[in-house]
């Protein structure tokens, strides 16, 4: 992370309020709905608040939360469910393998190398300006961005998905009532955090050098013809005075 200070800065008030949301998600129903929906907002309201300092340098605005928040948190949490899809039928399909989990685990990486790039959607709703989220823009930028952009997704996640296996290993062994649980969940909420700041700047930087461009289009136009050159109202003057001459 190139700028730490700033990150814990903008990551801190909305990783209490997931905090706070995983809390509310042990309690009796309403509690994991609401739970759910709360951690989903401060994911989404993170996300859009750091992609916008990382491309904008616009500083965030603690616990704010407006229309691109919320749809990125709609967005990312739909992706996500996206992204996991192949996890079961691979976890079905290897069964009784020796490794088959962590082979499970390779095929949904390779999944998210194809389907990276549509994660531009993330930087797309978060940093466009208005009037600038219409059209076939976004559509330019992922084919621009192909399969580099979900390596480079694989890339930022991989040390993350790595603690958070390593992690879950370790908490087998601890208490999950009480206050010990609420801090071995912490530590998953930070690791999280730490993994999406990561990929959310990836996202922002790659947004900042793809918007504009045109992968159909990569010839320069053709220079004007003196005909197309010349003023329009001398263009016109000349074609009267040949009307007359006939």
């Amino acid at each position: 992370m190139e700028r730490p200070g700033p990150f814990l800065r903008c990551v801190a008030p909305w990783l209490a309020v997931a905090i706070v949301a995983r809390l509310a998600a042990a309690t009796p129903a309403p509690g994991p709905s609401i739970g759910f929906a709360l951690q989903a907002l401060a994911i989404g309201a993170f996300a859009t608040a750091w992609m916008r300092q990382v491309a904008l340098d616009e500083q965030p605005v603690r616990f704010g939360f407006g229309l691109r928040a919320l749809l990125v948190a709609v967005i990312y949490q739909v992706a996500l469910m996206f992204e996991s899809f192949p996890r079961p039928f691979l976890e079905l399909l290897l069964d009784g393998i020796k490794d088959g989990p962590m082979l499970a685990v390779a095929g949904v990486q390779i999944f998210q190398l194809l389907i990276g790039c549509f994660f531009l959607v993330l930087p797309h709703v978060a940093l466009s300006k208005k009037g600038e989220a219409g059209g076939n823009r976004l559509q330019l930028m992922v084919l621009a961005g192909g399969l580099g952009v979900g390596l480079g997704y694989v890339l930022c996640g991989l040390p993350f998905l790595v603690m958070n296996m390593l992690w879950d290993e370790a908490a087998v062994t601890l208490p999950t009532e009480g206050l010990p649980g609420v801090a071995v969940d912490a530590v998953r909420l930070m690791i999280s955090f730490a993994g999406i700041g990561v990929a959310s700047a990836f996202f922002a930087q790659v947004w900042m050098v793809l918007q504009g461009v045109n992968p159909f289009v990569n010839q320069t136009p053709p220079a004007d013809t003196e005909a197309d050159s010349e003023p329009k109202a001398k263009r016109t003057e000349r074609l009267n005075k040949l009307t007359k001459k006939k």
